[in-house]
């Protein structure tokens, strides 16, 4: 039989049964999905089954049956030849929000403990809780290595201080004014509310499109821009090189 994911690429399958999960601590409408380990490899299908977009829809041509929403990847087993793939359904976005919290919140548990407790899920967030009211006066030099210490932006109806450090899309903000949170203030698109923290240790750093005076580069700043090195000529540097810049040449 075949089985058809949303981007129309399709998969030899063997067989499928659907069966309730437990996974990240509930239970959940799940269905297993199994497949010739000779004419693939588990690498191939954890790749193939860990993109949610290819599997937020999939269907089983013989049985004429759609299976939808289970982008949850949770293991492929291989065992007599075939390997088995477990994924569960994932009932809405805020969900996902919260297991990527949790997720982030486990790492930042492991960074700083070392060791998890066996209750994780329940004692997450209190733990999380403490790492970040530390955190709060953690230099930038050590949050830059370990990001996830600082809490993830909140983007709806939470109030910012000046100063508050947070991450989000990888990169790590510090606010500029006070303000209550919405999402079209985003950290990477409200440069009059949030300025990026860069890597101290970084002599170099890419250089970027300042969105406006508050992040523009002060005279003197050193950047790297298409495998060169520059220097700022002026103050309030919006330029890109080399405008408004010098080469520096070893």
């Amino acid at each position: 039989m075949k089985l058809t994911l949303a981007d129309k690429s399709q998969l030899e399958m063997i067989g499928n049964r659907e069966e309730r999960q437990q996974y990240k601590g509930l239970y959940r409408d799940g269905v297993r999905l199994i497949f010739d380990a000779g004419t693939y490899t588990d690498a191939e299908l954890r790749e193939i089954f860990t993109n949610s977009e290819k599997t937020q829809t999939m269907t089983i041509d013989e049985a004429e049956k759609s299976l939808k929403g289970y982008t949850m990847f949770v293991r492929s087993v291989y065992e007599e030849e075939k390997i088995s793939v477990t994924m569960v359904k994932v009932e809405s976005s805020r969900e996902v929000q919260l297991m990527t919290q949790v997720e982030q919140q486990t790492e930042a548990i492991v960074t700083v403990f070392g060791a998890t407790p066996d209750n994780l899920a329940e004692e997450a967030p209190k733990i999380r809780a403490g790492i970040e009211a530390m955190s709060a006066f953690a230099p930038d030099a050590i949050v830059l290595q370990h990001p996830t210490l600082l809490p993830a932006w909140i983007s709806e109806d939470h109030e910012y201080t000046i100063d508050d450090r947070v991450q989000y899309g990888g990169l790590l903000y510090r606010c500029l004014t006070a303000h209550t949170s919405q999402a079209s203030w985003s950290p990477d698109a409200a440069p009059s509310l949030w300025v990026r923290i860069d890597d101290p240790s970084v002599e170099w750093p890419e250089w970027r499109q300042p969105a406006g005076s508050t992040d523009a580069y002060p005279a003197g700043a050193k950047v790297s821009h298409n495998g060169k090195r520059w220097t700022s000529d002026v103050d309030a540097n919006v330029w890109e090189p080399p405008a408004q810049w010098t080469e520096v040449v070893e």
